[in-house]
């Protein structure tokens, strides 16, 4: 379960990254659209940004719902039982017995 979580969560990530690389701001579209002369996007001038937007939010959500998940499975992993302390023990290791 924690291989396939660590996979799925490097796939998003990746996904993530290319995303928010290919997403065009609103600034950005005026500004390249007075260099360029071209004012569309790759899919679209408006539809674009809307459906990148979503995905990118639906990915990013996954994204943290995931690192959690995998938090809480590496940490229940390595947890340590801890023994109560005494009030016998206490001490007792520094105690020379002459």
């Amino acid at each position: 379960m924690y291989e396939i979580l660590l996979i799925i969560f490097l796939f998003i990530s990746i996904s993530l990254i290319s995303l928010i690389l290919m997403h065009q701001s609103k600034g950005m579209d005026t500004n390249s659209s007075s260099i360029t002369g071209y004012s569309g996007t790759f899919f679209g001038s408006k539809g674009s940004v809307n459906f990148l937007t979503r995905v990118i939010i639906l990915l990013a959500t996954v994204f943290i719902i995931i690192s959690i998940a995998i938090d809480n499975i590496s940490s229940n992993k390595n947890s340590v039982q801890w023994k109560p302390i005494s009030k016998n023990s206490i001490g007792s290791s520094h105690r020379i017995n002459k």
